[in-house]
């Protein structure tokens, strides 16, 4: 039961790998090649349909949302506008390009999602009549330099066509993941159902394997009670041909023990004289041999005594020649010593590792640097070598230093003039209005026949104030509101 259980089990994780494996690279597809991936899937998309004759997702597995809500159908009228006019513009048709291919990475890079957007703006003005002149932004230069020379309603359509271009990117990408994870869950759902088809069939032929199974335990029973009444009739006899056996062995043992001891007494006495000379033979030849041996390893010995001496003073020459002696050391402490006292103050401070990471590594590369046979001029050279090095860093650092003071100074100078710069058309506009109102103010308290009576260079005035005033209280508070935050926005990224 145990071993069919598990081959029905190896063979539904068979049946599941290649479906899995199917939905899984579907599943993980990069949204940049989702165009690609389209076609390929619009190719493949039939085949699977035969094969698995046209598979139905039910009700409760459909992802695909209802374009329903405002935002998803304002979004799609204007993808399809934009594509509209890139039928009949070339702009325009890079453009929607340009966003289709790039967008995902439009999404990472703000640099080029603001010249998709600069590049549109110029589109549509070039389709207006190109009234106005707008900025080539190229890829080199800086998206800050292009806006920057931007009026005010320049900026409010760049900044308009900036942000329908982070709806339609995540519009687009939101189209795309909904049709591959509807692909994937198709092929998910068609491997299930093949799955399930073949599982019911795996569970008729288990219940037959199971069946035979049972059936074949049934015969070995019986077959292992055979074998067993017939090894018990096999013991039996080997008992009694094991008996026979011992009894025809002790005989013959008994034969040939006589027949051994007849030969023996008959060849002790030859053997006796034979044995004695060759004992005698045998020891002078082996004293001989044990004192040619012992000749040998003693020589043996001594040599790889002598070899051991030679190596281990070998080592021992070139070991003085690598070490650094006793004047090297208190030269090198004493090198560290000065360099730490001198980057001590601030304006040095930064050079202190430099000039210990010289000092370091100039005394671990000396062993390779300096030739075998070191000499007191190559010792000095050397050491003012390594000197001279330490000095040059510490002398930039010195040079190359900058206080906290003057670095806060510069700062504050720039930031200054950038205020002062952004600051000044609102001073204007202070001024204007304190000029207006001290104006209405004088207007009351005269009467209406010294206004007649003035000249008609005061009545210009006066006309001009009320002009202004009429053309305050028109304008739309949300033109303001607009254009005060565009100068605001616009400081700010001056500021930064």
């Amino acid at each position: 039961m145990g071993l069919a259980s598990v081959r029905v089990v190896f063979c539904v994780l068979l049946l599941f790998l290649p479906v899995c494996r199917a939905a899984w690279s579907l599943w993980l597809t990069s949204p940049s090649t989702a165009a690609p991936e389209k076609e390929n899937n619009a190719a493949v998309t039939p085949a699977l349909e035969h094969s698995e004759h046209r598979v139905q997702l039910p009700h409760r597995f459909s992802l695909r949302k209802k374009k329903d809500t405002r935002h998803e159908q304002q979004a799609a009228h204007l993808l399809h506008e934009w594509e509209e006019k890139g039928r009949i513009s070339s702009c325009w048709k890079r453009a929607v390009e340009a966003l289709k291919e790039d967008c995902s990475s439009l999404r990472s890079d703000d640099g080029a999602r603001s010249r998709l957007a600069l590049a549109m703006a110029a589109c549509d003005a070039a389709a207006d009549g190109g009234r106005r002149a707008w900025p080539h932004c190229v890829s080199e230069t800086r998206v800050r330099r292009c806006v920057d020379h931007l009026d005010d309603a320049q900026y409010l359509v760049y900044v308009q066509y900036r942000l329908h271009t982070d709806v339609l990117c995540l519009y687009i990408q939101e189209e795309a993941f909904q049709e591959r994870t509807e692909m994937a869950v198709q092929a998910l759902y068609a491997g299930a159902a093949a799955a399930s088809e073949t599982l019911e069939a795996l569970q008729s032929s288990s219940s037959e394997l199971h069946l035979s199974v049972q059936r074949a335990a049934e015969q070995q029973s019986i077959n292992l009670d055979e074998t067993r009444n017939l090894n018990d009739q096999l013991r039996e006899l080997r008992s009694g041909q094991s008996v026979a056996f011992e009894s025809l062995r002790g005989s013959t043992e008994r034969i040939v023990r006589s027949l051994a001891d007849a030969s023996l007494h008959l060849n002790e006495l030859h053997t006796t004289l034979d044995e004695s000379t060759a004992q005698a033979a045998a020891a002078v030849r082996d004293v001989a041999r044990e004192a040619t041996e012992f000749q040998k390893r003693i020589e043996l010995h001594a040599s790889g005594m002598l070899n051991v001496l030679e190596r281990i003073e070998i080592f021992q020459r070139r070991l003085l020649e690598k070490t650094i002696g006793l004047n090297e050391m208190m030269r090198a402490a004493v090198l560290l010593m000065v360099l730490l006292l001198l980057t001590v103050p601030s304006r040095t401070a930064a050079a202190r590792r430099p000039c210990m990471g010289v000092v370091t590594l100039a005394y671990a590369l000396r062993a390779f640097v300096l030739p075998v046979p070191r000499s007191v001029v190559g010792n000095n050279a050397f050491f003012a070598t390594v000197v001279f090095l330490s000095g040059a860093i510490l002398v930039f650092f010195a040079c190359a230093y900058r206080s906290p003071e003057y670095t806060l100074r510069v700062l504050l100078r720039n930031e200054i003039h950038y205020a002062m710069t952004d600051a000044r058309l609102f001073f204007m506009e202070d001024i204007r209005q304190v000029l207006v109102e001290v104006l209405d103010a004088t207007l009351q308290r005269l009467d209406k026949n010294d206004v007649r009576q003035r000249r008609p260079k005061d009545n210009s005035l006066l006309f001009a104030v009320e002009e202004a005033n009429t053309n305050e209280a028109h304008t739309p508070v949300a033109a303001a509101k607009v254009a005060a935050k565009v100068t605001h926005r616009r400081s700010r990224s001056r500021l930064r």
